[in-house]
Order: structure tokens, then sequence, then C-alpha cells
């Protein structure tokens, strides 16, 4: 497999592109990120044939939950508007959007078309059937 493929080219992702977007418009705006979720690459599992469907650099940013709601809409226009075509080869943006939806910031979770994705910690859990306990 061609360097670059995997979990490795997110976390490039992230530090390269998606963080200093964020400390550029938000630099006081608490956050989290990981590469968890859906996809071959979370548990090394990606290959050549992996790569033809709905992969590339892909983060989720974890927000806090009370400002959730007001902060998320103005962190994902900046993302829109702000992130590339393509990183290190491969496109940012999807044909087909398995991402979480993009229209309301009130359920703890918003996407787009491309691979920078919005949650709460909750949102997160109950989207991927964990027992979070904190909500529990």
């Amino acid at each position: 497999m061609a360097k670059g493929i995997g979990i490795d080219l997110s976390q490039r992702f992230y530090e390269k592109v998606v963080g200093p977007i964020l400390h550029d418009n938000f630099p006081y705006m608490s956050h989290a990120a990981a590469r968890i979720g859906l996809g071959s690459e979370i548990l090394g599992f990606d290959s050549e044939v992996s790569a033809d469907h709905d992969y590339g650099p892909c983060v989720q940013l974890f927000l806090p939950a009370a400002s959730f709601p007001t902060i998320a809409p103005a962190v994902m226009k900046a993302l829109d508007s702000s992130l590339p075509l393509s990183f290190e080869g491969w496109p940012v943006r999807y044909s087909t959007n398995v991402r979480p939806p993009s229209g309301d910031a009130g359920v703890g979770m918003l996407g787009s078309d491309h691979g920078a994705e919005l949650y709460t910690v909750a949102a997160w859990c109950d989207r991927f059937g964990v027992v979070n306990s904190r909500t529990s």
C-alpha cells in the first residue's frame, strides 16, 4: 500500500489543515480530534480496494456540549469555505455522503460533504451505539 493511506493520512490532515483552520478562526475554542468510527483504516485494514469509495482524510472533532448548538455552525462554515479540494492527492470532499447530517447542530453532530465531522461526545456515542456512562 502506498505511503499516506490510512489513519496517518487523517492525522496529517488534522495537523496541517484542519487544526490551523480552527486555530486561525477559533483560537480559544476547546476541542478534541480523533479518527474513530467507520472505515477500514480505523483498525488498519485499509487496502487499495477499500480506498475506492468515500476514502480520504477524515477527522472527528469533539466540541463542548454546552456551546455546540451555537459554535458548531460557525466552525462548519469556516471548514466548508477553507478546506482544500484535496490533501496529499486524496479528495477531501466525497461524492456520496456517509457523514453526519448537515442540518441541525442541536442534535450534537454536524457534517458536510468533506472529511471533517463535528460531534459532542454524547451524540457520537448515540450514533455509534456506544454506552456513554455520562449520559446513561
